[in-house]
């Protein structure tokens, strides 16, 4: 009987420190990096292109950096919840841009409403040059 107990206890040992590693795995820091578009829907027609740089913690809180094509670097704060995101570009900024919208398989799409303008972000991983 203590033989069955104790292999029994081995086994579910054994078993947690297998799945340990990807526990933490699944909790590690998510880090992005992304070609962007923000596109002018209304009343215009316009396009920001650049990149973002996005770091997601554990805990969902979003930060970066958004790099316009001038070179420029730009705040980037958020969140996430599911796929639930929302960004706040120019975070420190008098009016920041605040863009509500998913990301999914590391893919952004969101909007933005900025009094009369009706702005889109569309953000998709980068691609490596090898």
């Amino acid at each position: 009987m203590n033989t069955h107990i104790r292999s029994a206890l081995v086994a579910a040992s054994f078993g947690a420190l297998v799945g340990l590693p990807h526990a933490a795995l699944a909790q590690a820091d998510q880090h992005y990096q992304l070609t962007a578009r923000i596109l002018e829907v209304t009343p215009g027609v316009g396009e920001y292109d650049g990149a973002l740089q996005l770091t997601i913690g554990r805990d969902g809180i979003v930060n970066g950096y958004y790099r316009p094509n001038d070179g420029r670097f730009v705040a980037v704060t958020g969140g996430l919840q599911g796929d639930r995101l929302w960004l706040q570009i120019g975070a420190f900024a008098a009016e920041p841009l605040e863009f509500t919208g998913t990301l999914k398989g590391g893919t952004i799409e969101a909007d933005a409403f900025v009094d009369d303008r009706s702005l889109r972000l569309e953000a998709t991983p980068t691609i490596s040059q090898r």
